[in-house]
């Protein structure tokens, strides 16, 4: 199955955050388990089994659900009609073929000039509609009178010269309109009785691209095009968000299909570079700087990592020209020297300062600042005489914590606010400015779909001394309720990371103790120990980094350089004296959020606490205890439910009565799986990846084992992967391996049995890598049931279900009905689900709102049945999903999708802190064999959350 078109819950402990790429390795240490042991596992695309065709084909939809009370719904779906007939889609090359850096520059400017050019004439164009995508492809209603010629084009080049080349354009295929209108009118017997049973089982995906290709044409001549899906125009008053960004909205539309085609449209927004003086970005950037003199180390490594790739203009040159930084210079205009050779004089050494002063006739303002680099030989500019240049997306991951939480909150609308934005935005679509859909005979409705959705009854939780709580609107209340089993703290201790005062730390131990008590916990009122690192001599200081020697200098990170790096470094001798008393838990006082050394202090507490320690720790934002009127209740209760878990306890689980089918199975095993990836700054393409899978223990899905390991960032970077290239790995490798140690967990935890039924979450998959899903991962799972059977010395075949999650998508459902909106962002109730119209036209696909959106508009979770041995009906899927979205341990809230998927998140993010320790900036020095061993976590230690 290919991409059917389109692009693209609760708060953690502390810090985390994604993960990165390269190879894992190293052994098992003695009484523990690999995390990432590479030579017991089978390689993915290795010595597996090919998978039979039948299981590469996704099940047809049984039936639709039938549970729950009906509700009128909009979604942001808008029908889009094209006429059943042939188009022509021909290749264009141009000649000499330019090269691969700026191809894609040279093709958006020569391809609209042969157009413009060649229109009219008969024998080229014949006035025939056409549109492109500005690079290689262009399409055609009807044929043009040669099936290949060669034309010669006169465009205007980035330097605003004139220049020729020739564009040869080829007939490459016709394209059959109509095999799509046959695809979606099809259903599957199980829904629809008299329904033949679907012979087209492959999307024509050329038609989705050719129609997403259509529908951007016009707006790509005016709009800033981000990806293939995102739209943005220019901005009259962005928002600012600090660190030299803004916000841009914009619109986001993709084609798409469900039971007809459609054009799925919403709003969107961005974070965009501000244009203004690269002086004026780096005050954005390091508020407290001193342009008068050279920049400290730590404002140095800061800029450099924000202003590299990207692009300026030269203030100083006649005519704009722009360019790509590098990076920059470790000295300041007036000490940076290089070579000047002028015709007829003798080489001489000079400053670029002097240089700007001698040819340009400019004093420099700021000859202390550094210059910025360009280029392989680079060419240095002073920072005063560059501006940045308007409309460059900021990717997300240079995009600091703070931009995106303002981001979000700019972003977050009410859900009737963005329902009449999207409205708006089909009306715009609809005018078809250019005529370009009118000349293809392409109309789209203005009308949102409207479909009906149910609202499923929320599952009865059950607490201790047999209490029962009904949530209501996706909430429920903890207060005064007992845990459902508590596992009981007599030994804990405390270590103070942070400027809070010991007295302070102890009275909010305290008001933690009364309240763990009073709702079931045996706690005692003392610790056992308590460490103050400031009596270590780490002091709190400056979390800068180190020195400028190179790109190396990480503040506080690998390095963990400056005075922030001495707390960090004290903190293991720390953790391990805190460890001699035999503490069950150690409480930690962190720096508020917003210091730089939060994340870092975060990091190494996790690392010690859970890989050399097998503690439990449980971090505390200064600020809940700096308060004058004592920490809230609520945020007491939940840390309450996270120290209880991670210690092995229960918090509530969800009544037999309403458990569903499903759950009230003896022997069912809910896995989650997930993998996430680093960024630019984790050392570019050779930080690995890391992959978390997590199964559950008991019945009611409460205690979780957790497998994580180590594998290459990109397709290729495994010897024993036949696929090449630089695409993100998304499939976990090795997943028999991971897999088989959850059975040996359940075995062991379970009575010497294995779970006779198996429902597998995968998140993190795109549905152009569902066959990749299906031909790999499933027979992984396979071969890993296969070695628990020869381990126990019996067959075992178990039901699998494999189930794929998505949040990345752009379908937003809308409450008809006033009635049925709840809460001040007026959102769709919690356990909304719709299974019909808007999914796919034949397989099992459906859409569940679990929780209830605070803050602006709720995003359904997308959930797509690949493989069910089972064959559960559609409500009995449709129940348990919605059930195990209230078993997310941490607050008393469903959460947006199944609590197995959200615990492979948590994991892999835990996992990343592990690791990052060992990131240098220089990407030819990340450590890969100290990474793996970061990894390998006590067996009987994973078996608990302890990244709750």
């Amino acid at each position: 199955r290919r991409d059917r078109g389109g692009g693209g819950g609760g708060r953690r402990d502390r810090g985390g955050g994604k993960g990165g790429r390269g190879t894992g390795g190293g052994g098992a240490r003695q009484g523990r388990e690999p995390a990432a042991d590479t030579r017991s596992a089978t390689p993915l695309g290795g010595d597996l089994p090919p998978a039979a065709a039948s299981d590469l084909i996704p099940p047809l939809r049984k039936d639709f659900g039938r549970a729950g009370r009906k509700i009128p719904l909009f979604v942001n779906h808008f029908e889009l009609k094209f006429p059943s007939e042939v188009w022509f889609h021909y290749d264009m090359i141009i000649t000499p073929e330019p090269r691969d850096q700026v191809a894609k520059a040279v093709y958006q400017r020569v391809i609209p000039a042969m157009v413009d050019h060649y229109r009219a004439v008969p024998s080229v164009f014949n006035k025939i509609p056409l549109f492109h995508d500005f690079r290689r492809n262009m399409i055609t209603r009807r044929k043009l009178p040669n099936d290949s010629i060669s034309l010669e084009v006169q465009y205007i080049d980035k330097d605003e010269k004139t220049e020729t080349c020739k564009v040869n354009v080829t007939l490459a295929t016709p394209i059959d309109m109509t095999e799509l209108l046959r695809f979606v009118g099809q259903r599957s017997p199980g829904s629809s009785p008299d329904a033949p049973v679907p012979q087209l089982r492959d999307t024509p995906h050329n038609l989705i691209v050719t129609l997403d290709m259509l529908l951007r044409y016009f707006p790509s001549f005016t709009y800033t095009a981000i990806g293939r899906n995102r739209l943005f125009p220019e901005q009259r008053h962005p928002h600012g968000i600090g660190n030299g960004l803004e916000v841009w909205s914009g619109l986001f539309q993709s084609v798409r299909y469900n039971w007809k085609p459609i054009v799925n449209l919403d709003v969107s927004f961005g974070a965009f570079y501000k244009e203004q003086p690269v002086v004026n970005f780096l005050r954005d950037c390091s508020r407290d700087v001193r342009l008068e003199q050279r920049l400290t180390d730590r404002d140095w490594h800061n800029f450099e990592r924000k202003i590299r790739g990207v692009r300026i203009w030269f203030d100083y040159l006649k005519g704009k020209r722009s360019k790509r930084v590098d990076s920059i210079s470790q000295e300041g205009a007036a000490q940076k020297t290089f070579t000047l050779e002028e015709e007829g004089k003798a080489p001489r050494t000079v400053s670029v300062a002097q240089y700007f002063r001698e040819k340009y006739n400019i004093n420099l303002r700021y000859p202390n600042l550094p210059c910025l680099l360009f280029g392989p030989r680079k060419t240095a500019i002073p920072l005063e005489m560059c501006t940045v240049c308007k409309g460059q997306h900021c990717s997300p991951q240079k995009v600091g914590d703070q931009q995106t939480a303002d981001l979000i909150r700019y972003a977050a609308k009410p859900a009737t606010q963005r329902m009449t934005e999207i409205q708006g935005l089909a009306r715009e679509l609809a005018k078809d400015e250019g005529g370009i859909m009118k000349s293809f005979g392409v109309s789209v409705s203005t009308e949102m779909a409207k479909v009906h959705g149910r609202v499923l009854d929320a599952p009865q939780l059950c607490y201790g001394r047999d209490v029962k709580e009904v949530p209501r609107h996706g909430a429920w209340n903890f207060k005064d309720r007992y845990l459902f089993n508590s596992s009981g703290l007599q030994r804990w201790s405390m270590l103070n990371t942070s400027r809070l005062d010991r007295g302070t730390f102890m009275r909010f131990m305290q008001d933690f103790q009364r309240l763990a008590v009073r709702q079931g916990m045996n706690m005692t009122d003392r610790p056992v120990e308590s460490f103050d690192l400031s009596a270590f001599g780490g002091g709190r200081g400056d979390s800068g980094g180190g020195g400028r020697g190179g790109r190396g200098g990480r503040g506080g990170g690998g390095n963990f350089g400056g005075r922030g790096g001495q707390v960090v470094r004290n903190i293991e001798t720390a953790m391990r004296e805190l460890a001699k008393t035999n503490p069950q838990m150690i409480f930690i006082a962190c720096p508020m959020k917003k210091d730089p050394l939060n994340k870092q202090i975060y990091a190494e507490v996790k690392r010690v606490g859970d890989v050399l320690l097998k503690i439990p720790t449980q971090c505390v934002d200064m600020k809940n205890m700096d308060n004058p009127r004592g920490c809230s209740p609520q945020t007491l209760g939940n840390i309450l439910l996270k120290v209880n878990v991670k210690l092995g306890g229960t918090n509530c689980v969800i009544h037999k009565s309403t458990a569903g089918d499903i759950m009230k199975r003896p022997s069912m095993m809910y896995i989650g799986a997930d993998v996430t990836h680093g960024t630019a700054s984790q050392g570019g393409n050779k930080f690995p990846s890391v992959a978390a899978v997590v199964g559950s223990l008991d019945r009611p899905a409460t205690k979780f084992a957790t497998t994580i390991r180590l594998q290459p960032r990109e397709i290729g970077a495994d010897p024993s992967d036949k696929q090449r290239g630089k695409q993100v790995q998304e499939m976990i490798i090795g997943l028999d391996n991971l897999v088989f140690n959850l059975f040996e967990a359940f075995y062991m935890t379970r009575e010497k049995t294995l779970p006779e039924n198996i429902i597998f979450f995968r998140d993190g998959v795109s549905e152009g890598q569902f066959k990749h899903v299906l031909g790999k991962e499933l027979l992984a799972i396979r071969e890993a049931c296969r070695m628990a059977g020869r381990k126990v010395g019996k067959e075992y075949r178990p039901s699998i279900t494999l189930v794929v999650v998505q949040k990345r998508h752009h379908t937003r459902i809308f409450a008809a009905n006033p009635a049925d909106r709840v809460g001040k962002s007026e959102n769709i109730p919690a356990g909304t689900v719709v299974d019909h119209s808007i999914t796919h036209p034949f397989e099992n696909e459906f859409f569940l709102c679990s929780h209830a959106g605070i803050q602006g508009t709720s995003k359904p979770a997308k959930y797509y049945v690949l493989h069910d041995d089972a064959e559960f009906s559609a409500d009995q899927l449709q129940c348990l999903v919605y059930n195990l979205c209230h078993t997310y341990a941490r607050c008393p809230r469903s959460v947006s999708i199944p609590s197995p998927v959200y615990y492979a998140h948590l994991a892999a993010f835990r996992a990343r802190s592990y690791v990052e320790r060992y990131l240098d900036m220089n990407p030819h020095n990340i450590n890969i064999p100290k990474m793996a061993e970061a990894l390998e976590i006590d067996t009987q230690y994973r078996r608990q959350l302890f990244y709750a």
